[in-house]
């Protein structure tokens, strides 16, 4: 009998040590890994769902935990219509949750309708000058359906204009007119244009007002331009022998450099005046050009017609200095050099010299011989 214990007891020691040998890795102890938590079984709006995890250590090693009721996981099945819509009110159609068929939903179903059969619109708001109107109409077949549109504005209905205050040649009237619909609106206003100058063609002074008709810029009554404007006027010497003078208050340019006026290209001429007369007293101030042209005996070298005007001559030193100021409103003064009618004459200076504008660079002294363009113009 002790021997059979004696040899149970060594099976049961072998035994125990082939079995804990067998995967001696699962049995030695760990802190679990856990994976994410998968779901097993969902949760519905009557019912728990179910997840678990393992341990990425042993597969085997498995937690579980249940998923909370979700009150909205429903499972609804189709529409039915419950109440059927007629033609003025609405329907209604439900759907039941297959868990539990006390969870429904509703909808409704629209009105089928009808055709409309509008009645006349009717002004219900009336429109203004401003602002616009209404007007309505309602469906014979249910009075409760009703469809509304906008009057445009009327506008203004205006009446004639009337003036307030009369133009002048320089200032601006006013002229004004009033809705006839009497809509409250303040009349409306209007600036009537200046007149502009009517001037007269031998004096520059305006027909209509008596003022000065002409500014810089203008063309003149010769077909140049006017680059020279006195408001009081200056003294202009007629010819050689004039020591009085008359008032004069505008220049003009001729509209081209002589020589060009029948379309060719601008020419170079010698000092056109009489070039013996060594000792001829010349003017270099404004309103000399037509008294110093003939004294120099230059105004048969000119022999000028533009506009039916004669009256042209070879500027003074300043006048042509007024050419070189206003050359951009000119505009064509090509040549680069420009005879004046004054001679210059100094102390141990030459007495074969002559004024000249350059109308890059101002004013140069060059002798009778030399050549420059010549650019005439006229007094008014």
């Amino acid at each position: 009998m002790k021997k059979t214990i004696k040899l149970l007891g060594i099976f049961v020691i072998n035994t125990l040590i082939i079995i804990g040998c067998e995967n001696p890795a699962e049995h030695q102890p760990h802190i679990h890994q856990w994976g994410d938590w998968q779901t097993i079984i969902s949760s519905t709006c009557t019912t728990e769902g179910i997840e678990t995890r393992h341990c990425i250590l042993n597969a085997k090693h498995v937690e579980t935990r249940r998923i909370a009721i979700n009150f909205n996981a429903h499972m609804f099945g189709e529409w039915t219509e419950t109440t059927a819509p007629t033609e003025y009110d609405d329907g209604e159609e439900t759907r039941y949750c297959a868990y539990d068929s006390r969870h429904i939903e509703t909808r409704p179903i629209a009105a089928l309708g009808h055709t409309h059969v509008w009645g006349d619109w009717i002004q219900t708001l009336a429109p203004t000058c401003v602002t616009e109107g209404e007007e309505t109409r309602h469906c014979s077949l249910n009075e409760e359906h009703i469809e509304t549109r906008p009057i445009n504005a009327l506008g203004h209905d205006w009446g004639d204009w009337t003036q307030i205050d009369a133009p002048t040649c320089t200032i601006q009237g006013l002229e004004f007119r009033t809705c006839k619909r009497n809509c409250g609106i303040a009349d409306e206003r209007q600036p009537i244009p200046a007149l502009g100058h009517i001037p007269n063609t031998e004096t520059g002074f305006c027909t209509v007002c008596n003022d000065l008709g002409y500014n810089i810029g203008d063309t003149g009554p010769g077909g140049g331009i006017i680059f020279y404007k006195s408001v009081y006027g200056f003294t202009f010497f007629t010819s050689s022998d004039d020591s009085i003078g008359v008032k004069a208050h505008y220049l003009e340019a001729a509209p081209t450099d002589m020589g060009a006026e029948n379309g060719g290209l601008s020419y170079h001429y010698q000092w056109p005046g009489k070039k013996s007369n060594r000792f001829t007293v010349t003017n270099i101030f404004i309103g000399y050009g037509k008294k110093n042209t003939e004294l120099i005996e230059a105004g048969k070298h000119l022999n000028l017609t533009i506009n039916d005007k004669i009256d042209w001559f070879i500027p003074s030193y300043y006048e042509c200095v007024e050419l070189y100021n206003q050359q951009a409103i000119i505009g064509n003064l090509t040549g680069s050099e420009y005879w004046t009618s004054s001679r210059y004459d100094s102390a141990g200076g030459s007495v074969y010299s002559v004024y000249i504008i350059d109308m890059s660079y101002g004013s140069f002294v060059r002798r009778i011989y030399d050549t420059c363009h010549i650019r005439a113009i006229r007094a008014f």
